[in-house]
């Protein structure tokens, strides 16, 4: 009884990503002018037209890649290789780091680098490397990312500091030994 109402649940949530969140999000929630995918989405369905955080971009490739495993987006190579455009355009700086926020125009709106959105381009980049058939543009995007938090964000006790300019307290510690 209890397989058959997890096999059933499993279908609606299916259906409702297929028919409902899929077309949603690489519809109204992928600006094709702009070519990046939108901040955020109103309840009545009309996109955001704020700047958008470089960590929503990467978050969306990984979403649109997951869609496209699943069988539920046809449109994913499209969606994430807009998104790709985002982060190798205005999002990308020339040292290979990646910028907070853009505008939907392309322009850079919040120039800071933060170790958050760092990590959310190197796991975007890693799934379209799975994904797509490009593996060394993304790769050696993922390496040069890697290059510079290991110049610039490295922190005296391990791992990486959290953003630059360096910030004092850090959002996430782990305490060693105790």
């Amino acid at each position: 009884m209890m397989r058959e109402a997890a096999v059933a649940a499993s279908d609606r949530l299916q259906d409702w990503l297929s028919a409902a969140a899929a077309p949603l999000w690489l519809g109204a929630g992928l600006d094709r002018t702009g070519r990046a995918f939108v901040e955020s989405i109103a309840l009545d369905g009309t996109p955001g037209r704020e700047p958008t955080r470089t960590l929503v971009q990467a978050r969306q490739i990984y979403s649109a890649v997951e869609l496209g495993r699943l069988g539920a987006a046809p449109t994913w190579r499209e969606a994430v290789d807009i998104g790709l455009e985002r982060l190798f355009g205005p999002a990308r700086r020339s040292d290979g780091a990646f910028v907070f926020r853009t505008t939907l125009e392309g322009a850079v709106d919040d120039g800071r680098i933060d170790l958050y959105t760092q990590a959310f381009v190197l796991f975007a980049l890693a799934h379209a490397f799975g994904a797509l058939d490009r593996p060394r543009q993304l790769k050696a995007a993922a390496a040069a990312l890697l290059d510079w938090l290991d110049a610039h964000l490295s922190h005296p006790a391990g791992g990486y500091g959290e953003a630059r300019p360096a910030v004092y307290f850090l959002r996430s510690v782990h305490e060693f030994g105790t």
